[in-house]
């Protein structure tokens, strides 16, 4: 049986700007055009992307705790995929990094599950707004998205972490 999921409540972090959506005109620092006083706008006509289908994985996942809701720990743990692969990406809020204390338990969440982890990382230079993302996963899964087609390679390092059956890559993406 599935769980139901969380209510938002007052927490609006999906839609003030930290997932960038060209279609909404969103993106770090400026809020979902539909954002009004009480929520969305649009809530009842809000289109499938990103909105409807949008997977915040607090609302689903009874491991994230209260703490852990986008708009109190300081970053949105979301369900996504990249090529064919699931994955957790994990996007800072407030701040140009993820809380440690929220990427270790979203790592967690994501080890449970066996699926990859995206860390974005925010880097504001005054005239852009550069995401930086930095990928953990299996070596398959660093293989796989090793060609990308991306606007820029900012840099590529491979480690294995502490386990040995993870390693890291950094790529930028918008």
């Amino acid at each position: 049986m599935t769980q139901p999921l969380k209510p938002c409540g007052d927490c609006r972090a999906c839609c003030e700007g930290w997932l960038a959506d060209s279609r909404l005109d969103m993106y770090p620092g400026k809020v979902c055009k539909n954002l009004g006083c009480d929520g969305c706008e649009v809530y009842d006509d809000r289109p499938a992307d990103p909105c409807r289908n949008f997977n915040c994985l607090w609302r689903s996942s009874e491991f994230l705790t209260e703490d852990l809701r986008p708009d109190r720990s300081g970053a949105i743990v979301v369900a996504n995929k990249l090529l064919d692969w699931p994955v957790v990406q994990v996007v800072p809020t407030v701040t140009e990094k993820v809380p440690e204390d929220v990427l270790h338990r979203a790592m967690l969440l994501a080890a449970g599950a066996a699926v990859p982890v995206i860390e974005v990382t925010r880097e504001d230079t005054g005239e852009e707004v550069i995401m930086l993302q930095t990928v953990y996963g299996p070596p398959a899964f660093l293989e796989a998205t090793q060609n990308l087609e991306l606007p820029e390679t900012i840099s590529l390092a491979t480690a294995a972490d502490a386990a040995g059956d993870t390693a890291m890559r950094i790529i930028n993406g918008a």
